[in-house]
């Protein structure tokens, strides 16, 4: 159960998504469109990601690069505390852009787990500043691009960049055009198969090389975002399940909590 959980937006910033929780539960399988950025305050969490399994503890800094999957586990029955950002992926490309001067994609973080106390400090307080409401806007927007400044110039590998959720494959490219434009149908794997010309089995291989999650993962990521959009908005919880496509607002809320953390009911009401 989570002790406290607090979630909010800031449009300004790209829609840069603020959260602070304590977790005891497992976080299954799942990826972000955005770069997650973490702080650990206390406990410790151990997370599965890129082929590896990491403990994060308090103190640390944990980096994910968007389209990563990844899940994430208490160490203990104490969990963890943490601050959190999912920062917009086109706006830490600009923000590299603008440290070397000319077009860049990307930054790619080749490390999970972060230990640097300095720019913890500086993480935590741009957190501090983006949720006091007494600093001006002019005020929060310097205080975060100075510290992914400072992320990206100390941890972001320059010889590496990344494709945000794409890939060069047209079979899979197709698929994900597909799952993104239907999420709220009952699609099959055959139907998957039939667009692709690819067997049913070749294409599950295919895709899961390429995107890093099964077909069914990827559609469940596509209808928690639209119901992110959805909350937003002010839709009904009923609503919401209907048009995304869960089989009902218990799954509904079932599946929004084990990605977002958070009950849809709680993000509605943090964010309206």
């Amino acid at each position: 159960m989570e002790k406290q959980n607090i979630i909010w937006k800031l449009k300004e910033l790209g829609g840069l998504e603020v959260q602070k929780a304590t977790y005891t539960h497992t976080f299954t399988p799942h990826f972000h469109e955005e770069y997650a950025i973490g702080i650990f305050l206390s406990g410790s969490q151990e997370k599965f990601y890129r082929g590896s399994t990491h403990i994060i503890r308090e103190g640390q800094i944990c980096v994910m690069n968007p389209g990563e999957v990844h899940s994430a586990s208490p160490v203990d029955q104490e969990g963890w505390t943490y601050r959190i950002l999912y920062a917009n992926a086109p706006l830490l490309r600009d923000i590299s852009t603008q440290i070397s001067e000319k077009e860049q994609g990307y930054p790619f973080f080749p490390n999970p787990v972060i230990d640097d106390r300095e720019l913890f400090e500086v993480i935590f307080n741009l957190h501090l500043i983006l949720e006091n409401p007494e600093f001006s806007l002019l005020e929060k927007e310097s205080a975060f691009v100075d510290a992914m400044e400072q992320l990206i110039l100390k941890y972001a590998d320059a010889q590496s960049q990344i494709q945000i959720l794409k890939s060069s494959d047209k079979h899979i490219k197709k698929v994900k055009e597909y799952l993104d434009q239907n999420y709220g149908e009952d699609i099959s794997l055959e139907l998957l198969s039939e667009l692709t010309k690819l067997s049913p089995y070749y294409l599950l291989r295919l895709f899961k090389k390429q995107v890093g999650s099964t077909p069914h993962k990827y559609l469940t990521q596509r209808r928690i975002k639209k119901a992110k959009e959805f909350l937003n908005r002010g839709d009904s919880l009923s609503d919401v399940a209907y048009k995304t496509g869960f089989v009902d607002q218990s799954h509904f809320t079932n599946r929004f909590k084990t990605i977002v953390g958070i009950t849809p009911g709680q993000y509605m009401n943090q964010n309206n």
